[in-house]
């Protein structure tokens, strides 16, 4: 009979969702020899371990992608809030200014940093805060 390849086996228990009856089958192992074994080395912990630093990568991927989305937004915001200021300077110059004209090219503008503010909680300490909560909390 060939030596068990342990390393190989303790591998399928910690780093996938094998049951220990899963992994016994697989490798043709009696299912109390296999148990003394994982008992012994703490396989249940370094899977639990395992199952902790998976959940960690991707909650640390989640952050990555979600905070690349906010910077492109807030570039975005940005990019109207300038292109807006530079339409309310350049109806302030015209003569004759249309005051119905700036007050709504004001107004875009306001709401504009309004949906910037709310959706990134600028100067709320919370993301997606919405002006409101930021002072209730």
């Amino acid at each position: 009979m060939t030596k068990p390849d342990w390393p190989s086996i303790k591998r399928d228990y910690v780093e996938t969702a094998m049951t220990l009856a899963e992994v016994a089958a697989k490798w043709g192992l009696r299912r109390g020899t296999l148990s003394a074994r994982a008992t012994r080395e703490r396989w249940r912990y370094q899977r639990q371990l395992f199952a902790a630093k998976l959940a960690q990568i991707r909650q640390e991927k989640i952050l990555a992608k979600t905070a690349e989305k906010q910077a492109k937004f807030q570039s975005n915001v940005v990019q109207v809030v300038s292109a807006q200021l530079a339409l309310i300077v350049r109806q302030m110059q015209e003569p004759g200014i249309d005051t119905a004209k700036l007050l709504k090219l004001t107004n875009a503008l306001a709401n504009v940093q309004r949906i910037g503010i709310t959706a990134h909680g600028i100067g709320t300490g919370r993301v997606g805060a919405a002006p409101d909560e930021a002072a209730d909390a």
